[in-house]
Parts: structure tokens; sequence; C-alpha cells
């Protein structure tokens, strides 16, 4: 390790800082000593990718990935169970509207059953089959209301689920094409910006260096 070369131990340090940081890449990876001065690596970047590489290890993905997952879910669940309520209550109005016959029937079953009972009480083998029919009857007209909601409110979940995930991920992509278009226009100022300060530089520089040429010349031409 003490005749290491130079560019060796430049590489090596180059790969140590992209794996475990600037702090590892300024120490030996074996016996964990300092480097001396003369070979310490440069604490910022010295190149736009190293950068870049700096700025990414730097940021929690794996946390901003948790609480984008998180997020997306919360959306789907909240408007999955909104449209839920919401099918419910449409499948209750869709049940009761389709069962408006068999409503007055009962109604009127309603109004005629203390006759029946009665009728059925002057026939005593009457009396249970009568209340079988009403029990049926009512069981089943609550039934397929109950089915009809139930369904509603299952497939208006699974809609409203879909619906709101799909609304968060296109609402993340179009605030990741609104950042980059962003960042693509700022690149972009920033680069004119900098041509044009080392265009106006140079403009000032050229009379100093033509004058300080024809300084030389004239010095060597009298010398």
């Amino acid at each position: 390790m003490r005749f290491v070369h130079v560019r060796c131990l430049a590489a090596w340090q180059q790969q140590l800082r992209a794996s475990k940081g600037i702090a590892a890449a300024r120490r030996c990876d074996v016996c964990k000593t300092a480097w001396l001065r003369a070979h310490q690596p440069a604490i910022g970047p010295t190149h736009w990718r190293q950068l870049l590489r700096d700025l990414g290890r730097k940021v929690p993905w794996a946390a901003l990935l948790e609480c984008w997952r998180f997020s997306v879910l919360a959306v789907g669940v909240v408007q999955g169970m909104r449209a839920g309520v919401d099918g419910f209550r449409a499948g209750m109005r869709w049940a009761t509207a389709s069962s408006r016959h068999n409503i007055e029937c009962a109604r009127w079953l309603a109004q005629v059953s203390p006759d029946m009972v009665l009728a059925a009480g002057a026939v005593p083998p009457l009396k249970v089959p009568m209340a079988c029919l009403l029990a049926a009857f009512v069981t089943g007209l609550a039934a397929q209301v109950a089915l009809a909601s139930i369904l509603c409110a299952y497939l208006s979940t699974v809609a409203g689920f879909l619906q709101g995930t799909t609304s968060c991920l296109m609402s993340t992509l179009s605030l990741g094409s609104m950042l980059l278009h962003r960042g693509t226009l700022a690149a972009r100022t920033l680069a004119c910006g900098t041509l044009r300060g080392a265009a106006a530089v140079g403009r000032l520089a050229a009379p100093l260096v033509l004058g300080l040429l024809r300084t030389l010349a004239l010095s060597r031409l009298f010398a």
C-alpha cells in the first residue's frame, strides 16, 4: 500500500466516495488512517456527475417512496369509501324503485292482514302457512333491497378506489413533468446568462489583451 500509484489512489478514493461518502475516501480503507494532506481528495465534487450522485445519495428515496405509496393508497381508500356510500344509496333507491310493485303488495297485505289473521284463526290449519307466507314475502323483499345495495356499494367502492389511485398517479406525473419543465427552463436561463457573462467579460478583456500584446511587441522591437 505504501508504493501505490497516485492515479490508482485517486481512483480508489473516487470509488470510496461514490459508495461510502467523502469521510471514507479521506481515510485508508484498511487501517482507517487519514491520508496525507497532499493525497487528500477534494471535499467538494470535482464533476457535475459526482455532484448529482452526492445529492442523490443524501435524499431519503426509500422514505419518500413509502410516503408516496401511502398517499396513493390513502387517496384511493378515501375515494373508494365515498363512492361506496354513494353506491349503497343508489342501490337502495334502485332496489326500492324496482320493488315498488312488491311494496304495494306489502302495503295491501298490511291492510288486509288483520282480516286474514282473523280468517286464519277461524281455520287453525291455515295459521302456520299464512305466517310462513308473510315471513317469506317480507324476508325476500328485504333480501332483494340488501343484495342490490351491497352489490352497488361493492362495485362503486372498487371503481372509486381505482379512480382515486389513477388520479393520484396522474397528478404525480403532471407534477414531475412540471418540475422537469421548470428545471429545463432554469438550466437554459442559467446557461444563457453564463454565455452572456462570458461574452461581456471577453468584450471587456479584449482591449486589455490587445494593449498588452502591443506593449510586448513594442518592447521587443526596441529592446
